[in-house]
């Protein structure tokens, strides 16, 4: 059975649609179901029920795909084994921001490592990564700002105040002119300073990418900060309110096209999915 024709017919059910799965593939239309037709020679049944909204996979073509989906990752894992075996490289080496690999990396890496179990996955956490990060690094989940590479938005990710516990009781979201009240530590994050820039006085200014330490300390009431969601996740010793006006970053998967391995599509195509279930 010729996997091509699977994949085909995937295509095809997905987008419930032959000509705009010849299209995708750069076939002509009539070519298209005639391989359709073959595949339905070969396995005896049929395989699309048309309609006016398109074409349908009939009640055991849905039984079998599941089968369908399964032969072709087998296939794939089979032939990137292959290839790994041959050049002798099977790690992926992944960069990420601290607050990502708090919160949604090790879900991320656990279920990679179930579906994909012969490529080993190096993580390595830094708040920020060179321009040219290919030499130590496959994929990196950062901001967009590396020219000349590839880049994936994820999700967005809102900064927030940070305040010790009880202070601003009564206000779910501060400005500026409310933190200024107390002394402010200012992290090491150019987007934050930006945002701060000329508008407060009392400032103290953390040279470290340790997020956990500035929490202490506004924990312990030497000041209020400005730290990205994901920082602040599950901190429940301090309060967290919003800020006026919003300050945002978006984060994704950054890449350089150059040395793009099957490793690579396999690995971002499954955060792509990861993300958009949450």
């Amino acid at each position: 059975m010729d996997l091509f024709k699977i994949k085909t017919f995937l295509m095809a059910a997905e987008l419930k649609s032959l000509s705009k799965a010849a299209k995708n593939l750069g076939y002509a239309p009539s070519a298209l179901s005639h391989m359709m037709a073959s595949l339905e020679s070969e396995l005896g049944i049929k395989l699309f029920t048309r309609s006016y909204a398109g074409i349908e996979p009939t009640d055991n073509a849905k039984k079998l795909m599941p089968l369908f989906k399964m032969a072709i990752n087998t296939q794939e894992e089979i032939m990137l084994a292959c290839e790994k075996m041959s050049t002798g490289e099977n790690t992926l080496r992944i960069g990420t921001y601290s607050s990502i690999s708090k919160v949604y990396l090790p879900k991320i890496i656990r279920e990679f490592n179930k579906e994909y179990p012969f490529i080993h996955v190096s993580i390595s956490v830094a708040n920020d990564f060179p321009e040219n990060f290919e030499a130590d690094f496959d994929i990196i989940f950062a901001e967009n700002n590396k020219e000349k590479k590839e880049w994936i938005p994820l999700f967005e990710d809102e900064y927030m105040a940070a305040v010790k516990k009880g202070r601003f009781n009564k206000s779910e979201k501060v400005t500026l002119d409310d933190l200024k009240q107390y002394p402010f530590i200012l992290p090491c994050d150019e987007k934050v300073k930006r945002y701060c820039a000329g508008k407060l006085s009392d400032t103290m200014e953390v040279s470290s990418d340790d997020d956990g330490a500035i929490i202490s300390m506004v924990k312990e009431g030497v000041g209020n900060t400005i730290l990205p969601s994901l920082s602040l996740y599950e901190q429940n010793d301090i309060d967290i309110k919003e800020i006026l006006p919003r300050l945002t970053r978006t984060l994704g998967l950054v890449y350089g096209k150059e040395k793009f391995t099957k490793n690579h599509r396999l690995f971002i195509n499954f955060v792509k999915k990861y993300f958009e279930k949450q």
